[in-house]
This record gives structure tokens, sequence and C-alpha cells, in this order.
């Protein structure tokens, strides 16, 4: 759905506007794009902290695996975003 590509690529670029209004509209916080990643891991690909915020308090699944069985917080620390890794340990993500 449209919705969640927007979701992806808000939660790329940062756009946290645009990420809480699409998750109000009903955007799937878990949707996969065709690497299997949710909106959670490309947030932590790019160091997105306040989008990945925002995507976890929306019940983003923290151990989400993508087609490479990579998570968020893997992704996050691969790229040495090291805020978006405390961020997910935080809320819980396992190591």
């Amino acid at each position: 759905d449209n919705n969640s590509v927007s979701l992806h690529d808000a939660a790329i670029k940062g756009f946290i506007a645009c990420v809480r209004l699409l998750l109000r509209a009903g955007a799937d916080v878990n949707a996969r794009a065709n690497t299997g990643g949710t909106p959670l891991h490309v947030a932590s690909y790019n160091g997105r902290v306040d989008a990945a915020e925002l995507l976890i308090a929306a019940g983003a699944n923290l151990e989400a695996r993508s087609q490479h069985g990579t998570t968020p917080l893997r992704v996050a620390l691969r790229r040495g975003h090291r805020e978006a890794a405390l961020t997910l340990l935080r809320a819980g993500a396992a190591i």
C-alpha cells in the first residue's frame, strides 16, 4: 500500500511530521520493503533516531529480520549509528 511505501521513505529521510501523519493515517508500521526491511530498519540504517522512536512507540517489531536476517539493531550497529542502536536497546531490542 502507498502509505507503507511512503512510511519507508519518510523514515529514510527523517521527515518526522510525515512519519507521524502516516502512522495516524494507519500506515503499517511493520510493512516490508522488497528487501524485507521495515520502516524501523531504514530509520536505523540512516541513523534517524527521531523516526525510530516514533516507529517504536507505534509498535514497530524490534526483532524483525530482513531478507538477509538482520534486525534494526544490527543495521544500526553496522552503520555506526550509536544513538540509534542505544534507542533500540533501551526499547528492548535483543543483542
